[in-house]
């Protein structure tokens, strides 16, 4: 049955009865030709410029997965192998270390303002899905002390005592540590300041607050962060891979060999260290590069060595590790994908 209500009726105006005019164009083959051509020099005049200033970008990449030990002659990956079975061995132990000695030729860094020391995994895979989330954000931000059961099986220890920071990300860390000299065997200055997302520094990462303390008056001794820290010493267990306490990153620990420390230029303390931040954003493929330090010294042309604590196993999944050491430009590192890309589109 029609209703008979007409107060429901829009009113009889062009516009709510659709009695505007339209407007139908026709395009003709002479207006694609011309569209087609604007884009194209759109795209040309965006993408020659990219193109250009990558190859400008200067870049020396070493893949060091099977580097030899200066002291024995043994491919790394096997030593670490030998001592190591299931690649969970404590790395504080003095023999599972192996030093490789890389001799590197360095040109084009000489007039280069911004110069990084990166480091390449290949073959590991961040993003499968049960490992991006195991973690505990709330724990890195010093808000609990125990983690949640997304960190399972590495939530506690067999006594009880939560990881911290727990989780198979965490636990997993990148802990190989690069040394680089001149020919005259001068060190080049590293440093690991201001590697992480300032988002990460500044809100992300927290240490449990202390009153009247100022982290930046804090010296390089483990002791005494521990001793501000007392949550993150024995009241919880370090990751099963660290040799050393969640404190204890960014400090230097006597006997104890930690590559989170002011001899391998890695800054900040606790969950506030910048090699953590770093690793801890995870990646989208399992072919990735993470920002490890900026080079503050110039590079000129000539002969280096980079002197690597191999301490990171790969050889379990077949993986690679390479390091890089890249100038930037305005597009970022060296790689011509997006411009080329935009030329030929």
């Amino acid at each position: 049955m029609i209703s008979k209500d007409f107060r429901k009726r829009p009113d009889d105006s062009d516009m709510k009865q659709q009695h505007l005019p339209m407007w139908k164009p026709i395009l003709s083959d002479k207006f694609f030709y011309w569209l087609i051509f604007i884009i194209a020099v759109m795209f040309m005049s965006i993408g020659i410029p990219m193109v250009v200033k990558s190859g400008e970008v200067a870049e020396f990449k070493y893949d060091y997965t099977n580097c030899k030990d200066v002291t024995t002659g043994i491919a790394c990956s096997d030593l670490l192998g030998k001592y190591d079975k299931n690649y969970t061995a404590d790395h504080s132990k003095a023999f599972t270390r192996c030093q490789c000695k890389i001799p590197v030729n360095l040109t084009g860094f000489k007039d280069k303002d911004n110069i990084f020391l990166m480091y390449n995994l290949g073959g590991f895979f961040q993003d499968h899905r049960k490992y991006i989330s195991s973690r505990w954000d709330a724990q890195l931000s010093s808000e609990v002390i125990g983690g949640g059961k997304d960190c399972e099986p590495l939530l506690v220890d067999s006594v009880g005592l939560p990881y911290a920071p727990c989780g198979e990300i965490a636990n997993s860390m990148f802990n190989d540590t690069f040394k680089l000299f001149t020919n005259a065997n001068e060190t080049v200055v590293l440093s690991g300041k201001n590697i992480a997302w300032p988002s990460d520094v500044q809100t992300r990462y927290n240490n449990p607050t202390v009153k009247n303390i100022s982290y930046a008056n804090i010296p390089h001794d483990a002791s005494v962060l521990c001793d501000l820290l007392p949550w993150l010493d024995t009241s919880v267990a370090k990751p099963k891979n660290w040799p050393v306490r969640a404190c204890q990153l960014g400090s230097t620990v006597a006997g104890v060999y930690n590559p989170w420390s002011p001899e391998f230029n890695s800054n900040g303390f606790g969950y506030e260290n910048e090699d953590f931040m770093v690793w801890m954003r995870v990646e989208s493929s399992g072919n990735f590069r993470k920002l490890h330090r900026v080079i503050k010294t110039p590079l000129p042309d000539g002969f280096y060595s980079m002197m690597i604590d191999y301490n990171f196993p790969v050889a379990s999944f077949s993986g690679t590790k390479s390091f890089v050491i890249s100038s930037t430009s305005w597009i970022g590192g060296k790689n011509p994908f997006l411009g080329m890309h935009a030329v030929v589109t």
